[in-house]
């Protein structure tokens, strides 16, 4: 055996074959194998790109009509923002006081501060479902969020002190 067969991992028929073949036929056999390379890479790469760079570009096109539509109107929104005067802040008092009253939790209130922006309160004492209840009611009816919030468990089961933070 030569070493053909120890390089390449060849079974034993083909080396012999290839060492019983002259040296035309090896470059025949050496070209054959390369054209033959060269056309499966044709066929299976080159081929599939090829063929999906029309669409591709088609997509590229569309995508960038897209992101020029975002811009303008992104550009639209923001000068229109700037051209908006600013929203006069409401008083949170009443709306807060509002809903505290149709829960019947003005009794529970120890404490109510209202800025221009926000309204902190402070419920001594009140069951979790009637908290969650007032909560739901400020949310759903005055638009109001709770965005901080200290619970605190207090001796009687299933109540709490509520300090909540309520902005529009």
């Amino acid at each position: 055996m030569n070493g053909l067969s120890e390089r390449f991992l060849l079974p034993p028929a083909l080396t012999a074959t290839w060492d019983r073949a002259s040296a035309r036929e090896r470059r025949m056999i050496v070209t054959g194998a390369i054209v033959g390379v060269v056309v499966l890479m044709w066929a299976f790469v080159w081929r599939p790109i090829v063929a999906d760079i029309g669409p591709t570009r088609d997509a590229l096109v569309q995508e960038q009509a897209r992101l020029a539509m975002a811009r303008s109107e992104v550009n639209e929104m923001a000068s229109l923002a700037k051209e908006a005067p600013a929203p006069a802040p409401a008083e949170l008092r009443a709306p807060v006081e509002r809903v505290l009253g149709a829960r019947g939790l003005r009794g529970a209130v120890t404490a109510l501060d209202v800025t221009p922006d926000s309204a902190h309160v402070v419920l001594g004492s009140v069951s979790f479902p009637a908290l969650i209840g007032l909560i739901d009611a400020l949310a759903k009816d005055e638009h109001l969020r709770v965005v901080e919030a200290a619970l605190t468990a207090r001796v009687e089961p299933g109540t709490l002190r509520a300090d909540l933070t309520l902005a529009r």
